[in-house]
C-alpha cells in the first residue's frame, strides 16, 4: 500500500466566484456535486501525470487563496476530498474533465488509508536530508485528536496533519509545496521512525499556535467567504 497522492492547486472559487465572495456561505452552494463534471486547470508546479483518475483536494475559498495556517485552520474540517475520473487531458497534463464520483470530508478519509512503511515526509540531497528539520516561521493548531503543522523551508511551504495516540506520531496528511518545482501531497497512515519523531516533537515544542474561532459564528453546514 502507498500513500495517495493529492492534488491541490485548482483554484475551485474561480467556478464560483459571486457565491465565495459572500460573507457566509453555505458548503452545499459551492461544494462540487457528485456526478457532475468540472474543467480543471492546475498549476505548472502540480506533479501530476494525468490519467485515469485522481483525488483532489477541495478548500473553502478563504483557504483555498490563502492557505489552511492563515487565520482560519479550523476550515480543515471543512475541506474535502474529490474522487472521481478525467478525460480529455491537454498536452501539458494540467487541463482536463473532472467527473465527480464521491467527496469525503478530508478527515473523514484519513481512516480509509491502511499503513504504509515509505516516508511520504519531504528528503532532499544525496545524506536524504529530511526538509523539516530546517523549518521555521513553524505554527500549530490543534483540532479534535489532530495537530497541523505548517513551515518554511528554503522556498518551500510545509504542511502536516499528524494525531498522537500512545507516544506514537502518525501521518495523515503531507504537503511539500515549493516555490519553483513540483508540488507533492500525499494522504496516508505512516507512524514516525525514532528520527523523523524526535524531530516534529522539537518543531510542536517550539511553534506557535494559531487561535483560530472563526467556525463558531458559524451553522455546521456553513464556511466563511472571502470578505
Amino acid at each position: 500500500m502507498k500513500s495517495q497522492l493529492l492534488v491541490q492547486s485548482m483554484h475551485w472559487a474561480n467556478l464560483c466566484w459571486e457565491s465565495s465572495n459572500k460573507s457566509i456561505i453555505e458548503l452545499d452552494e459551492i461544494l462540487p456535486k457528485i456526478g457532475q463534471s468540472y474543467k480543471i486547470k492546475l498549476s505548472q508546479e502540480e506533479d501530476y501525470v494525468g490519467v485515469g483518475s485522481v483525488l483532489i483536494l477541495w478548500k473553502p475559498p478563504h483557504s483555498e487563496q490563502n492557505m489552511w495556517d492563515d487565520l482560519r485552520p479550523s476550515e480543515i474540517r471543512r475541506s474535502y476530498v474529490l474522487n472521481g475520473d478525467i478525460c480529455n487531458v491537454s498536452t501539458d497534463k494540467m487541463t482536463f474533465d473532472f467527473h465527480l464520483n464521491e467527496k469525503i470530508p478530508l478527515v473523514e478519509f484519513f481512516s480509509r488509508q491502511e499503513e504504509v512503511l515509505s516516508s511520504p515526509l519531504p528528503y532532499v540531497g544525496p545524506i536524504h536530508r529530511l526538509k523539516w528539520q530546517d523549518a521555521h516561521h513553524v505554527c500549530h493548531y490543534h483540532f479534535d485528536n489532530y495537530y497541523y503543522i505548517s513551515g518554511v523551508e528554503c522556498e518551500s511551504f510545509l504542511e502536516v496533519i499528524l494525531s498522537i495516540e500512545n507516544d506514537k506520531w502518525c501521518i495523515h496528511y503531507s504537503a511539500d509545496l515549493p516555490n519553483c518545482s513540483f508540488y507533492r501531497t500525499f494522504i496516508t497512515r505512516y507512524y514516525l521512525d525514532e528520527h523523523e519523531q524526535k524531530i516534529f516533537k522539537e518543531l510542536l515544542s517550539k511553534s506557535t499556535a494559531i487561535e483560530d474561532t472563526s467556525l463558531n459564528e458559524l451553522g455546521k453546514t456553513q464556511v466563511h467567504g472571502l470578505l
